[in-house]
């Protein structure tokens, strides 16, 4: 056993083990944290990968939220296998319908136009009193159910966090990393080279679009059930900005540089409110240091290296294969 695979062994013992030795805050905190990594990591799909500054990420993150929330609280229903498939299937329609008018603009265009159609989420679910509750949210919002478990303790929700957050992580990894990953960075680095090549540029970024955005619709289901409610700022701009400086920090050049940053950010958060109450100027703080000291982020620098070493050893393989191959012939 190599030495990754005793740390991957470890990691995984660790999560498990975690919510017997941890208290209710702790768990509390975990599946806020494990909730907004994979919010994180979907916004990357997007900007790291897709190389599509979106400053709308908010808008699928709240739509399942409330998708869950007003299930729970209008329609009764509060069954995992029904509210979350809900929740990204609305998610999935709506970033349809918004991507058809934003992956074939420019990469301004693309930022105004997400931030516009974020901010309609956002009024509709604040000025929609009648269904949403308006500038007070849904609250109240009982635990889900998976079956005939009801998952009203902190460490049933921690699990259920974790298998979704593992799972959604496992299928971005599989998806980056397949011939679609491929194509994705292929239209992110020259999209007018890729469409003379055959890649249709505006079906990549759409398919990617409405991926994103279902995966952070998976992500609002797990932080509303969390917080036992579903409230406006979930789908505000600021949300948005938040997950784009997670993803920042931690490096979007990395698969797991966004994961760090939203553990980060979770976790500093309330520890430096309890010492300064100007936590956004801290934050700024810290991602501008970011940008000028590291700007690859905290793993993208790293991840960057380990790529170019790859290809320095693919290099010499295909160095010698080829001397192999002139000295046969």
């Amino acid at each position: 056993m190599g030495r990754r695979e005793g740390l991957r062994i470890l990691g995984a013992v660790a999560a498990l083990l975690f919510p017997w030795v941890a208290g209710d805050y702790a768990r509390f905190l975990a599946v806020e944290v494990l909730a907004l990594a994979l919010f994180a990591v979907s916004y990357n799909l997007l900007l790291g990968y897709g190389g599509m500054l979106s400053l709308g990420h908010a808008a699928p993150f709240g739509i399942g939220a409330y998708t869950v929330a007003l299930l729970a609280l209008r329609g009764g229903q509060s069954s995992v296998l029904v509210a979350l498939p809900a929740a990204v299937a609305a998610a999935m329609l709506a970033a349809l319908l918004t991507g058809l008018f934003v992956v074939r603009s420019s990469q301004v265009f693309f930022t105004m136009l997400t931030l516009a159609f974020a901010q309609m989420f956002y009024a509709l679910a604040s000025r929609w009193y009648a269904v949403t509750g308006g500038d007070t949210g849904l609250p109240g919002l009982p635990p889900p159910s998976l079956g005939p478990w009801t998952l009203s303790s902190g460490t049933a929700l921690y699990y259920l966090a974790l298998l979704l957050a593992g799972g959604g992580l496992w299928a971005l990894w599989r998806l980056v990393r397949s011939p679609f990953g491929l194509t994705l960075r292929a239209t992110r680095e020259n999209p007018r080279r890729s469409a003379f090549l055959g890649v249709r540029v505006a079906r990549v970024r759409l398919a990617t679009y409405v991926v994103a955005w279902g995966w952070a619709a998976v992500a609002g289901a797990l932080w509303a059930w969390n917080q036992r409610a579903a409230f406006p700022d979930t789908l505000y701009w600021s949300r948005s900005a938040e997950v784009m400086a997670m993803t920042i920090l931690g490096g979007q050049g990395s698969f797991f540089g966004p994961v760090l940053g939203a553990a980060l950010i979770t976790v500093l958060e309330p520890l430096l409110n309890r010492l300064w109450e100007y936590w956004s100027l801290s934050l700024g703080l810290v991602v501008i240091l970011v940008v000028f000291l590291l700007p690859q982020g905290l793993l993208g620098g790293r991840a960057e290296r380990r790529r170019g070493r790859l290809g320095d050893v693919r290099g010499e393989g295909a160095g010698q294969r080829a001397g192999s191959g002139a000295r046969s012939a």
